[in-house]
Parts: C-alpha cells; sequence; structure tokens
C-alpha cells in the first residue's frame, strides 16, 4: 500500500509538472487539451473509482452545474477592441451563429466553425441536463451521454488552439472544468478516446488549411 501510495504521488507530481511546463511554453494553448485528456485517461484506466460514488456523482452534478453559471458571469474571451466579453454573451454568440450561420461565405470558412459550435452548445446542454445521468446511470445506461459530453468538452479544451495568446480569459477556464467534473464522476472506457482525438485531429487539420 505504501509503495502504492508512493507512486501515486510520484505520478501526481510528474503529472503536474507537466502541465506546468506546457502552461509557460510556446505550446500553452494545448494546456486544456492535456489536462482533459489526462483526467479521461486516468479514468479509464480506473483511478478514479473514489469520486464515482452515488455521493461523488451529485456532487459533480452541482459543482458542474455551479461552475457553468459562475463561468457566464466572468469575463470569457476578447472581443472588439480588446474588450472582455462576458461568459453569457459569448454562449449567446456561440448560439446564434448555429440558428444564423454565414452560409453566403464559403463552405470550408463557416463548416468547420459551425461544427465547432455545434459541439459547445452540445456540451453546454449535456451540462445542464446533467442530473438526468444519474437516473440513466442507475438504469445501466448513459454511455451515449458519456460519449457526447466528452465530444463536446474536448471542443471546448481545444478552443485555444490557433487563438491569440490572451484572447481567452478567467471565465474560459472555468467553464472548461464544468464538463470535466461531470466525466471525472463515471466510469468512461478507453474507446470514448476515439471521438475526442478525432475532434483534436480535424481541428488540427482545419488550422493548417
Amino acid at each position: 500500500m505504501a509503495q502504492f501510495n508512493l507512486r501515486t504521488l510520484f505520478a501526481l507530481i510528474g503529472w503536474i509538472a507537466l502541465l506546468m511546463a506546457i502552461a509557460v511554453s510556446s505550446r500553452s494553448a494545448w494546456l486544456m487539451t492535456a489536462l482533459g485528456f489526462s483526467v479521461t485517461a486516468a479514468n479509464c484506466a480506473g483511478k478514479l473509482t473514489a469520486l464515482q460514488t452515488s455521493r461523488g456523482q451529485h456532487r459533480a452534478v452541482f459543482l458542474a452545474w455551479l461552475l457553468l453559471l459562475i463561468s457566464l458571469m466572468m469575463p470569457a474571451a476578447r472581443g472588439c477592441g480588446n474588450e472582455a466579453v462576458p461568459g453569457y454573451r459569448a454562449a449567446a454568440v456561440t448560439m446564434r451563429y448555429q440558428v444564423q450561420p454565414p452560409v453566403h461565405q464559403p463552405a470550408q470558412v463557416w463548416l468547420p466553425a459551425y461544427l465547432e459550435f455545434s459541439l459547445l452548445n452540445l456540451a453546454n446542454l449535456l451540462v445542464i441536463f446533467s442530473p438526468l445521468l444519474i437516473l440513466r446511470m442507475r438504469r445501466g445506461k448513459g454511455r451515449a451521454y458519456g460519449v457526447l459530453l466528452a465530444a463536446g468538452a474536448t471542443a471546448m479544451w481545444c478552443m485555444p488552439i490557433g487563438e491569440r495568446p490572451g484572447s481567452l480569459l478567467s471565465g474560459y477556464y472555468v467553464w472548461c472544468l464544468a464538463p470535466l467534473c461531470l466525466l471525472a464522476s463515471f466510469r468512461l472506457r478507453w474507446w470514448v478516446c476515439a471521438p475526442m482525438a478525432s475532434w483534436v485531429v480535424a481541428k488540427w487539420i482545419w488550422l493548417r488549411q
């Protein structure tokens, strides 16, 4: 037991050191992606079972809701004229884009952004309706919810990639933690990483065009 605890401690220290190294490097835009994937990997490896009790899941839902609400009030991004845009306005822009996409532009311009915003809106809806996840898990279901939440959360975590440094503010990072709390609260399988990695690759290809 002591050996296991010591190994876990070293792994945790190494993980924190890696995230800090990413945060201060030229790859800082990948910080949230690295955090999200590492927590997901720990979940798939069965390292988060202590958090996946009935009480832990209820707390995760409450915390996810709280983080989502707080993020709406915090500055989320910098808009025109370097103005700080609060989270609720950023959410409104995202929803408006999905309802009224700029179809007059070439498809290769607006379609990738439309897909990204669709995943962001999906993630928000899944966080809002997360109490239904607990009900479905009690019936032995909820796998589709987990896959969709993982895909939406990945789109959230990848937003800084390709953006100007400093364009995303504190509210964005608080927002990203909401689905992360939920993903840590129920067991995931390794195959869930496939759609997550697919979005990272898709965005990388999109940005290189």
